[in-house]
């Protein structure tokens, strides 16, 4: 097997898996067996060895000597980590997409997933709205068009995508968010970059805030 061969095996054991991730089959905390996996995969160990060491470094799975590879599991101070980045590149992201000839468009683009948004909502599909919500997240971070801050948020992406549901949980909670979004359109349609920082920061401090009384066991917005 030459290096490319061998290359194209880990991307597709690396994808498969951090899909199965990210879907919720590996559950968050979940023991991923090698064998398991090379069974499931029709790959050999290598490729799925490497796509597990590669995904440790996203911060999707963890690596414990002598006990194998886990599902990353966070704590608090790791949603707090996760949350602050999150809101300074959501908050940048958003300013440069404000100023981009597009962001008509962007704007545009975002009523359409809100309004899908809404409509998992009302019908109480968890997986969906977790969907749509990277969706509209990403769609801002590549409208930025800054090459570093993309790169960087796809880094953040998988770690962000696991905390989704936990947030999504929360009564209330999605409903508040898809306004949230609704009004950061609408900053971006009128391409204010000054309002639609304050809004996209004030949204990821509003999901920090539900994040963290997720886990503290204090979370009400009904």
């Amino acid at each position: 097997m030459d290096v490319a061969e061998r290359d194209t095996m880990s991307s597709r054991a690396y994808d498969g898996i951090r899909e199965a991730i990210l879907d919720g089959t590996f559950a968050v905390g979940g023991n991923l067996v090698v064998r398991r996996l090379i069974d499931e995969l029709g790959l050999s160990a290598t490729p799925i060895k490497v796509a597990l060491a590669a995904l440790a470094r996203e911060g999707l799975v963890v690596a414990l000597p002598r006990r194998g590879y886990f599902v990353a599991t966070f704590e608090l101070d790791d949603i707090r980590e996760i949350c602050a980045l999150r809101a300074a590149l959501d908050r940048l992201a958003a300013e440069l997409a404000a100023t981009q000839p597009h962001h008509r468009a962007l704007a545009r683009e975002l009523d359409v997933t809100i309004k899908s948004q809404r409509a998992a909502v009302r019908s109480g599909d968890i997986t969906r709205y977790a969907d749509l919500n990277m969706e509209f997240h990403s769609a801002i971070w590549t409208a930025s068009n800054n090459r570093r801050l993309i790169q960087a948020a796809d880094n953040l992406f998988g770690q962000i995508r696991l905390l989704v549901p936990s947030s999504a949980s929360i009564s209330g909670r999605p409903a508040h968010a898809v306004a949230e979004h609704a009004e950061i359109a609408k900053a971006l349609r009128a391409g204010d970059a000054v309002v639609v920082g304050r809004l996209a920061l004030e949204h990821a401090r509003r999901s920090e805030d539900a994040l963290v009384e997720r886990f503290s066991g204090r979370a009400d917005y009904s």
